[in-house]
This record gives structure tokens, C-alpha cells and sequence, in this order.
């Protein structure tokens, strides 16, 4: 507590410098705290699924892409032989579609298809009413939808009755059976929904190898990883070439976990960036250990003094790095305003699954980060300065302040006299 007092009183004695300070490292631990909030949204935050590590993304590849759809027939086939994943659903999520309302004109929709499995699959249900029975995915079958949270908010008022009720979608009666909790909306993994609808597969579709459109995710058994679905998806990849060759040769199938597969292609994008604010935080304290290393040369009589009265060089360093840590948490106070501002800022301008605006919170984990940023630029700035005042000449810093001294040269050029200097030394005796 003494030294951080006395820290404390040394940034109150030097008012320009501390502000100088501040706003360096506010700049460097800000960007930085900044850029991991948007890292840790992206790349860090587990899905709002439960057992999430257990979902996997099942993709169709070539030549051409790492990250093709499946047909119908495709899906059903490894739907049906696999041994990895307790259940598989396909979905489409950008499927128009117009709502038209007694005496109202048509309202455009952003719908999404689905198989019966993908509310098992995905570990939520809908809050009201149910999902959609294996029957629901024939054709025939097919005129029930679920709303999202959302859209019932907003177009129905949170009618708690609309189960049950009749809507005229793209020409058909359809009946809504329930809907979505707010959870189910993730803009990394699909844009805005505003209700969902089954595939409905006629018996024909159900044999077309065409058309690879639509997407499949599956929830891997307990205990297996996602390295042996990936090798079971490839040893089923080259049975279908086999079988077949005309619309399935070179064709092959790659499972990746589904919060990997939200930001594969952002990943190398969010380290550089990152990397790049780290560099911008290395650069603050460099100018900031060079700022403190000519304010430390001014003060080289106070720590001969307190070296000379007793005090060890590693009293003397804590002593300094305490100063340089209180500096930093101050700093990184006013940084995390600057990364709230400009985390909202950012935020709002991005454009994610096609909707303008990210939520980017400041979790735990964020401020830990914050914290870690404010220890590593104290360590980066204090430490060589202080190691340097720590290690000066003693003798001859005691001799330029002696009372019988003229005053140094640089005491001279400075403008001090000799009787405010032996006035000082006394003063920080006394201390």
C-alpha cells in the first residue's frame, strides 16, 4: 500500500506526464481489448446449443470447394449408414417466401427449410407448441410452420394463440405449429429468420443425386470426435463414388465442428487483426518506456539517496514497477472505455448473416484480457527503465548533489541551484 501511495503522489507531482501516459496506453490496451471482444464473439463463445462441442457441420467437397451442399439422395444416404452421429438434419436457410394477409398486400419473408430431425438435432425445441413429425417430411405433408421469436413478436404482437392459426403462405394455407425460442437465432450460423418450414421430399426427390443446395449438420455420438466422423464421411464419400460414378467421382464429404465451421474463412482474418492491435500496443510502450526513462534520469538523485539510506536494488525495482503497473491499470481504465465506445461502434456497422449489427458483449473473459494487457505493457514499459535506474552510479549521483557542490552540468544547464538541490535530498531523508 506504501508503495502504491507513494506511486500515486509521483503521478500527481508530474500531471503531463500522466496524461501523456494514459492516453498511450488507453490507445494500445483499448485496440487491443477492442479486437479480442470481436476475436472472442467470433471464435471463442460457445453455440447457445446444448452440448454444442458435440454438433458437426458435414460438408460436400471438391476441386472447386471446401464447402458445397448435399442432394437429397446424398443426405439420406449418409442420414442412413452412418455410425458416428445420433442424428443428422439438412436445412436451407435463405428461402423466400410471401405472406399475404386478407386485405393486405404480400410480405416478403427470409424462411428457412428444414428436415423433421433438425430440432432434435440442434437440442432445442420451439417455447410454444411443437416441431415437425417425421411424417411432416413428406411432400403432401408439409403445410406447417414454426415462427421465429422474433417475427411472432414483431407481426403477431406475441399472440400466445397463434398455434393453431391459419396463414396464406405463397399461395397455400399453411398451419403455424410453434414457435422458436430467442436462442435459436445465431447470425453466425444463419441470417435472419423469420419462420421455418419442412422440406416436404416428394418420393421421386428422395432418389435425385442433382441439385447440391442444401446443408447438413449432424450431433455426434458420446465419445466420438470429430476426427473419426471426418474419417467415416470420407470412407463414405468413396463408397458413393463407386456406386455413383456419374454425379458422385470427385467428389468427397468433411465434417468440421459447426462453431469452427462459423468462422473458418474469418479465423486467419481475426488473429491478424489482433496481431496487428498487439503491435500497436508494443508501440505505445516503447514511446512510453522512453518517456519513462527520461523522467527516471531526472529522479537519478532521489534513488542514489534511497539506495545510500539502505534501500535494495530490488526494494528499488518493486518500487518502480509498482508505479509503471498503477500507470497501466489507469491507462487500461480509460482503454476499456475507448473499447466499449468503439466494440458498439464496430458493432453496429457490421454486417453479419446478412443483418446490419453484432452484439459484441464484454464478458469475463474479455476483462481478463483487459487485465492481462494492463500486466504485460507494465512489464514491457517499467521494466527496463527501472532495471537501468536500479544499476546507476551511486557515488557519483550523491557527489553531483553533495552541499558543496557547484551543481553538475546538467543541473547547470537545467537551471538549478545548489541549495534546492541539497533541500530535496534532505526532504526525501526525511521520507
Amino acid at each position: 500500500m506504501n508503495d502504491l501511495k507513494f506511486a500515486f503522489r509521483q503521478l500527481l507531482k508530474n500531471p503531463g506526464f500522466a496524461a501523456v501516459a494514459a492516453l498511450t496506453l488507453a490507445l494500445g490496451i483499448g485496440a487491443n481489448t477492442m479486437m479480442f471482444s470481436l476475436v472472442n464473439v467470433i471464435l471463442f463463445r460457445p453455440l447457445p446449443f446444448p452440448d454444442s462441442d458435440r454438433l458437426a457441420r458435414i460438408y460436400r467437397i471438391s476441386s472447386r470447394s471446401p464447402r458445397d451442399g448435399h442432394s437429397i439422395g446424398v443426405f439420406l444416404d449418409l442420414r442412413q449408414e452412418n455410425t458416428v452421429f445420433e442424428r443428422v438434419a439438412a436445412y436451407y436457410p435463405e428461402w423466400p417466401c410471401n405472406l399475404a394477409a386478407p386485405g393486405e398486400p404480400a410480405e416478403l419473408l427470409s424462411g428457412m427449410l428444414v428436415t423433421a430431425d433438425f430440432f432434435p438435432t440442434l437440442g432445442i425445441q420451439p417455447e410454444l407448441g411443437r416441431g415437425f413429425t417425421e411424417e411432416e417430411d413428406w411432400a403432401g405433408h408439409d403445410q406447417v410452420v414454426v415462427l421465429s421469436r422474433h417475427f411472432w413478436e414483431q407481426r403477431f404482437q406475441s399472440d400466445r394463440n397463434i398455434v393453431g392459426r391459419m396463414l396464406r403462405l405463397d399461395g397455400q394455407n399453411v398451419t403455424v405449429v410453434g414457435v422458436m425460442p430467442e436462442k435459436f437465432y445465431y447470425p453466425l450460423l444463419w441470417s435472419k429468420v423469420d419462420l421455418l418450414r419442412p422440406f416436404g421430399f416428394a418420393p421421386r426427390q428422395r432418389q435425385s443425386r442433382g441439385d447440391q443446395w442444401r446443408f447438413a449438420f449432424g450431433r455426434l455420438k458420446p465419445g466420438v470426435s470429430i476426427a473419426q466422423a471426418d474419417t467415416e464421411m470420407k470412407t463414405l464419400a468413396g463408397r458413393f463414388a463407386k456406386e455413383y460414378p456419374k454425379t458422385e467421382a470427385g467428389y468427397g464429404l468433411r465434417v468440421l465442428s459447426l462453431h469452427d465451421s462459423t468462422s473458418e474463412q474469418e479465423r486467419s482474418i481475426m488473429w491478424l487483426s489482433l496481431g496487428l492491435a498487439s503491435f500497436v500496443l508494443l508501440i505505445a510502450c516503447a514511446n512510453l518506456a522512453n518517456l519513462l526513462l527520461a523522467r527516471l534520469a531526472g529522479r537519478s538523485r532521489e534513488l542514489a539517496v534511497r539506495i545510500a539510506l539502505g534501500a535494495s536494488r530490488a526494494r528499488l525495482l518493486r518500487q518502480l514497477f509498482t508505479e509503471s503497473l498503477l500507470m497501466s491499470l489507469i491507462g487500461g481504465a480509460f482503454g476499456l472505455l475507448l473499447a466499449v465506445w468503439a466494440k458498439d461502434f464496430i458493432g453496429h456497422h457490421l454486417t453479419v448473416g446478412g443483418e446490419s449489427g453484432l452484439a459484441i458483449p464484454l464478458d469475463v473473459r474479455v476483462l481478463g484480457f483487459a487485465l492481462l494487457c494492463c500486466a504485460i505493457a507494465a512489464f514491457l514499459f517499467g521494466t527496463a527503465p527501472a532495471w537501468f535506474a536500479s544499476r546507476s552510479d551511486v557515488s557519483r549521483h550523491l557527489k553531483e548533489s553533495s552541499r558543496g557542490n557547484a551543481g553538475s552540468a546538467r543541473q547547470r544547464r537545467a537551471g538549478f541551484s545548489n541549495s534546492r538541490s541539497v533541500t530535496q535530498a534532505g526532504l526525501w531523508m526525511v521520507y
